[in-house]
């Protein structure tokens, strides 16, 4: 059905915008990785939704822009109007509404300089839970080097 062939086209392009940003500044990808692994309690202190980590809004930004391409523009906003109604919790809706409301005319870019933004202007407070988070996240081979206080203090 067009539905599926909608959800499996912003599903793809969603996480090949993921290994694009993967493999073009690992760097960045990292620090927002880090985010959604926070404790939950954490996250909402701060008010993040997915749509505030760069790369997941341009990962959406780009899912969209895909599925307007390949289906169609109007098989697409009824998508997202159904997947909308379908959203179970808050987060879930304001995701589905931002999706909805995103102009993918706009090139969102420079994912570098609102990471950079995000940390200093809304994540400063938790900065010791993001470095026990990054204490974890160094377990894995695929994490590179990071450093959370250049990201803070902006140089």
């Amino acid at each position: 059905t067009c539905r599926d062939e909608t959800s499996l086209t912003m599903t793809l392009a969603h996480e090949l915008q993921h290994f694009i940003q993967y493999g073009s500044d690992r760097a960045t990808w990292a620090f927002n990785t880090l985010i959604p692994s926070l404790q939950p309690e954490v996250i909402a202190a701060r008010g993040l939704i997915w749509p505030d980590i760069p790369i997941e809004r341009e990962a959406r930004i780009v899912a969209k822009r895909a599925a307007q391409a390949l289906v169609g523009s109007e098989n697409t906003d009824l998508h997202i109007e159904s997947r909308s109604r379908e959203a179970s919790s808050s987060d879930e809706i304001a995701d589905w509404k931002f999706i909805r409301e995103v102009d993918t005319a706009q090139e969102y870019g420079d994912l570098a300089g609102h990471t950079r933004r995000l940390f200093q202007e809304r994540l400063m407070p938790v900065r010791t839970e993001l470095k026990n988070v990054l204490v974890d996240a160094k377990k894995d081979p695929r994490f590179p080097e990071i450093d959370l206080e250049m990201l803070f203090s902006g140089d």
